[in-house]
C-alpha cells in the first residue's frame, strides 16, 4: 500500500518540472521549496520501506545479507570523516576545474554520474514490485568483486537493464543539455541516498549536520570554491530551476544536492523513529521471543500509515521556513548562499523542540 503523501510528492515534482518546461513564472521560493520537500519525503518513506524490507529478508525469510548489501549505517567515525571527504573532494574538483579545464572533467563526472544514476534506477525499479523486473533481478550474470572500491556482490539483468536506462539519460542529456533530463537524475540519486544511507543514531545525526554546517559557511563565504564548483560542474550535482526562458542561454537557479541529502537522511531518521516510538514495545518483544518475525512485519507497516509524526513533521516546518529564507536573503543580497547555514538549525531545533515536549531529550 502506498501512502497517498507519496503520490502526491511524486505528482509535485513531476508537475513543476513539466509546468517548468513551458513557462519560467514559477515563482522560485514555491519551486525550490516543494521540490526539495518532496524529494525528501519521498525518500524518507522509502527510508521506511527500506528499513521494513530488510528486516523480513533477514528475520523471516532468514535471508542474510551479504557483503556491500542492504543498509548502509553510519558509524560514529563516518560522520567525523565526511566533512573531510566532502571537502577534499571539493577542492579537488576546484583545482582540477581551475587547471586542467572543465570541458575535461564534465564528461568524466557525467560518466561517473551515470553510473551513480543506475543504482538509483534499479532501486526504483526494484520498489514497483512487478513480477517481470523481480524475475530479471533473480537472473545473475556474474559476481563483480572491486577491491579497492569495496565493491562485493552478483550482477543480474536489473543491472544491465538500470545502466542501459541510465546510460540513455546521460547520452540524451548531453546531446541535448536539457536540464530536465539533469534533473531527472538529480532527483532520482538524492531520493536513493535518503532512502540508503541510515545515521545510527540522533548523536551522529546531530554531529554530522554541526560539522556541515560550518562546512557551508566556509566554503561559500570564506572561498569561491563552492560556487565556482556548482557553475562549472555540467553534471546531475544540483537541481535547476527556470527563471527565465527570454535569454540566450536561459537562466536557472540550482539547489546542490547535498542541501537535500543531507538534511534528508536526518529527516528520514526522525519518520522511522516517530514509527518506532508508536510501536507497543511489550507486544513487539513478545512476538520476537516466539519467533514470530511476520507479526512484527505487520505492525511496522501498519504504523507507517497510522503512526503520529511529530519529529518528522517538525523537521519539515523547519525545513519549509529555512529554505524559503535561504531564497529571499539569495535574491536580497543578489550572491549565493550556504543553504545549510538555515537549514541545520531549523532540522536540530525543531528536533530538539519535540524532545523538550516529549521529555525524550
Amino acid at each position: 500500500m502506498v501512502d497517498p503523501i507519496e503520490i502526491g510528492c511524486l505528482g509535485t515534482i513531476v508537475g513543476l518540472n513539466v509546468a517548468g518546461y513551458f513557462t519560467d513564472q514559477i515563482p522560485m521560493q514555491v519551486n525550490m521549496t516543494c521540490q526539495a520537500l518532496a524529494i525528501i519525503i519521498l525518500g524518507s518513506f522509502r527510508s521506511v520501506h527500506e528499513l521494513i524490507k530488510e528486516f523480513k529478508k533477514i528475520h523471516v525469510d532468514k535471508k542474510a545479507g551479504k557483503d556491500g548489501e542492504g543498509i548502509e549505517t553510519m558509524s560514529k567515525d563516518d560522520v567525523m570523516q565526511f566533512p573531510l571527504y566532502a571537502g577534499g573532494s571539493l577542492c579537488g574538483l576546484y583545482f582540477l576545474i581551475k587547471y586542467v579545464g572543465k570541458e575535461i572533467i564534465n564528461p568524466i563526472l557525467l560518466c561517473y554520474m551515470g553510473v551513480g544514476g543506475s543504482v538509483s534506477i534499479k532501486s526504483l525499479l526494484v520498489g514497483l514490485s512487478v513480477p517481470a523486473l523481480d524475475a530479471l533481478e533473480e537472473k545473475k550474470l556474474f559476481h563483480m568483486k572491486i577491491g579497492f572500491l569495496e565493491i562485493d556482490q552478483d550482477v543480474t539483468l536489473l543491472d544491465i537493464l538500470s545502466l542501459v536506462i541510465a546510460g540513455m539519460f546521460v547520452a540524451i542529456y548531453i546531446l541535448t543539455k536539457s536540464w530536465i533530463f539533469n534533473n531527472t537524475l538529480a532527483i532520482l540519486m538524492s531520493m536513493n541516498a535518503i532512502q540508503l544511507i541510515f545515521l545510527g543514531n540522533f548523536k551522529n545525526g546531530f554531529m554530522m549536520l554541526t560539522a556541515l554546517f560550518f562546512y557551508d559557511i566556509f566554503f561559500v563565504f570564506g572561498t569561491d570554491v563552492m560556487l565556482t564548483v556548482a557553475k562549472s560542474i555540467d553534471a546531475p550535482i544540483k537541481i535547476l530551476f527556470p527563471t527565465d526562458w527570454s535569454v540566450d542561454p536561459p537562466k536557472f537557479s540550482l539547489l546542490g544536492l547535498g542541501d537535500i541529502v543531507i538534511p534528508g537522511i536526518f529527516m528520514a531518521m526522525c519518520l522511522r523513529y516517530d514509527i518506532l516510538r508508536s510501536l507497543n514495545v511489550k507486544a513487539v518483544n513478545g512476538l520476537s521471543e516466539k519467533g514470530d518475525a511476520g507479526e512484527v512485519v505487520s505492525m511496522l507497516r501498519k504504523a507507517t500509515h497510522t503512526a503520529p509524526r511529530p519529529y518528522f513533521y517538525g523537521c519539515v516546518i523547519g525545513y519549509i521556513i529555512a529554505i524559503i529564507t535561504t531564497v529571499v536573503i539569495m535574491l536580497v543580497f543578489e550572491h549565493g548562499q550556504p543553504a545549510l547555514l538555515y537549514l541545520v538549525p531549523a532540522c536540530l531545533g525543531a528536533t530538539l523542540i519535540n524532545a523538550a515536549r516529549f521529555g525524550e531529550l
